[in-house]
């Protein structure tokens, strides 16, 4: 059981096959937004915890990541030196 700050971890989500570097929730905590060494911004339902998207375009690592207040865009950074703005509904850069 993982604690952080007196509170027990509530999901672990996992389909990266390499570390994690950014993370961001939507505004309204309804979905989860994730990128990482292996090239792949996520998109995750915090309820279920289940990946419901999966975005592939950066060669190299993602640095950053971001999601619009309204949950339609997803944005990533990084080392390929761009910055990516994708539908977070499809995936369609």
């Amino acid at each position: 059981n993982l604690t952080g700050a007196g509170h027990p971890c509530q999901k672990v989500l996992s389909g990266h096959s390499r570390h994690v570097n950014a993370v961001k929730l939507t505004k309204d905590g309804d979905r989860i937004c994730s990128g990482s060494r292996d090239g792949s911004i996520k998109i995750w339902d915090v309820e279920s915890g289940t990946c419901e998207l999966t975005m592939m375009g950066h060669d190299g690592w993602v640095r950053a990541v971001d999601i619009s207040d309204d949950g339609l865009l997803a944005f990533s950074g990084g080392d390929d030196k761009t910055v990516r703005s994708w539908d977070a509904q499809t995936g369609v850069l």
